[in-house]
């Protein structure tokens, strides 16, 4: 314990003992309050999933007050452990307590913007996290005084004084200020539905609501879906291991490719690692067919899969429309039915192939991704982890904003389109009530508006994207020191960094592409919902 928490002019207190330090502090007091976040939070986001957002978020200024604290205490530990680490005085505990305490405060953030997109106040396991860390960073503030006596009170003795300064202010303002929610729905709302019912905005049970991601009216289709595809399923099976196997492939290509490099910053090493230039090549090559045949295999797997569905739900369509009643074809149009038939199974098929596979291809490639980049350094692996919460939020704010601007802009312009037909087909009414000046003046208000909307998206493209590049830039420039500082510090060799920017550009890029997945994903299981209707529905002489 003390050999991790640092050199001994670090163990401030009465006893050189582990837990009298600020190891203790960080990895004890406040490292409890985190785990309690990430396990209670995790629960509380399961049962968040279940409650559908308000249409519109209910924007406050306490909330934007509250962003902007909980923003800056994600970015804090980063930026402490920046300063520690320039200036030498960093401990190895700190690889782990400063990216721990930066993804939970980052989470604590998403956490409440779920609660008030569902128009609800602050759980209470928001408020126990904030309280608790308020509680730990008083407890925490003579080891802080102590340390800055010891070592002399440099940038980061006041960077901690200001970091508690905001967890008062955050505990003070969930407290005094907490959300007010506009429909009064309880706080727990989410807790105890039944398995066949749907919880709305206001709380309440609903039948047949709108689907949402992991809801049980989700997951009834999900599983419906794979039911579809059950008779294919060693084909499946098969498919996966290809896709397993192709995984693993490009994950060793990438560790080879560093391999590589080494030996072109290493020529002449007599080290047995290096020196092999042509059968670093060889096996690249290897690796590259291999993983290039295991991707066909796949590929080819799933579109059989998808081809024989599609064949026999057709059939089994076709077959029960057929012994539908009469009176059904009576109020149903044959061309929606041949829609159905048609582009509704066809839509089912590449669900498997476009969607389900490609979201399991992206979970495995992130696993894949970080196992190894904590094999080549476990620090830069911490710093990089910590880092790209920060970036993802940044660019998630950027979209949120600018789609919202874009919402209201075209509903602007609907307005004033509205207002101009109007006005152009009742012209006889307008020249005789003599209301031409009072159009004009609509107009104008509506074309002001318009170009005001327009402004306002152009800045928050222009200023958000430059401060998203910005941040992305930033953390690389961060990633690049402390990568550069490992390779002087002949703790990774420089072959390895290549493989390490090559992992972790596709453990984000595969975070990127899943998020929009599953958007895909719930527009294609709504899409199937009359399918499944018709493959189901029984005639209503044979029902009786």
């Amino acid at each position: 314990m003390d050999e991790f928490c640092g050199d001994v002019r670090n163990f401030w207190g009465v006893s050189a003992k582990g837990y009298l330090t600020h190891c203790f502090d960080d990895l004890v007091l406040f490292g409890a309050t985190y785990v309690f976040l990430f396990l209670a939070g995790s629960y509380r986001t399961w049962t968040l999933i279940h409650i559908p957002p308000a249409e519109d978020f209910p924007y406050s200024q306490r909330h934007s007050v509250k962003v902007l604290i909980l923003g800056w205490l994600g970015l804090f530990p980063i930026v402490l452990f920046s300063v520690k680490y320039v200036s030498g005085s960093h401990d190895d505990f700190e690889w782990v307590a400063k990216p721990l305490a930066s993804m939970a405060w980052l989470f604590s953030l998403w956490l409440l913007n779920m609660e008030v997109a569902r128009d609800l106040r602050e759980c209470w396991v928001l408020k126990v996290f904030w309280a608790s860390s308020a509680v730990a960073g008083t407890v925490a503030l003579p080891t802080v005084i102590l340390s800055a006596q010891t070592n002399g009170y440099g940038l980061a003795f006041y960077v901690y004084l200001l970091h508690n300064l905001l967890y008062y202010g955050m505990a003070f303002l969930v407290f005094r200020y907490p959300h007010e929610s506009r429909e009064e729905v309880p706080e727990l709302v989410g807790f105890g539905a039944a398995d066949n019912e749907e919880i709305g905005v206001d709380g309440k049970l609903l039948k047949n609501s709108a689907q949402g991601f992991l809801t049980t009216l989700w997951r009834d289709r999900f599983m419906r879906l794979l039911a579809m595809f059950s008779p294919e399923k060693l084909y499946l099976a098969g498919a996966f291991l290809c896709m397993c196997g192709g995984v693993a492939m490009n994950g060793l290509g990438l560790v080879v490719v560093g391999r590589l490099f080494n030996n072109f910053y290493y020529p002449y090493s007599p080290d047995s690692a290096r020196g092999y230039m042509r059968e670093y090549c060889m096996v690249l090559m290897c690796v590259y067919m291999l993983s290039s045949t295991l991707n066909a295999a796949q590929a080819t797997l799933v579109q059989l899969v998808g081809e024989r569905m599609a064949s026999r739900t057709r059939r089994k369509l076709f077959h029960n429309i057929l012994r539908q009643e009469t009176s059904f074809f009576d109020g149903c149009d044959p061309a929606h039915l041949v829609k159905v038939l048609q582009i509704d199974v066809a839509l089912i098929q590449r669900t498997m192939g476009d969607h389900i596979f490609h979201g399991l291809h992206c979970v495995l490639n992130f696993m894949v991704a970080v196992s190894i980049m904590f094999v080549v350094s476990w620090k830069m692996a911490l710093v990089v982890l910590s880092l790209s919460p920060v970036c993802l939020l940044v660019i998630r704010i950027q979209s949120f904003y600018a789609k919202k601007l874009s919402k209201e802009r075209g509903s602007t312009m609907g307005a004033t389109t509205l207002l101009v037909r109007e006005t152009l087909e009742n012209l006889r009414v307008v020249r005789a009530l003599a209301a031409e000046a009072r159009q004009v003046d609509q107009y104008k208000d509506l074309a002001a508006d318009v170009y005001d909307l327009s402004l306002q998206t152009g800045m928050v493209n222009a200023t958000s994207k430059s401060s998203a590049t910005l941040v992305v830039q930033l953390a690389v420039a961060l990633s690049l020191y402390v990568a550069g500082m490992a390779v002087l510090t002949r703790q990774v060799e420089v072959g390895y960094i290549i493989t390490f920017a090559g992992v972790s550009i596709l453990a984000m890029s595969s975070i990127a592409q899943f998020a929009p997945l599953v958007r895909q994903m719930t527009k294609a299981l709504r899409a199937t919902e009359e399918v499944l209707n018709l493959l189901d529905r029984t005639p209503e002489g044979a029902a009786m």
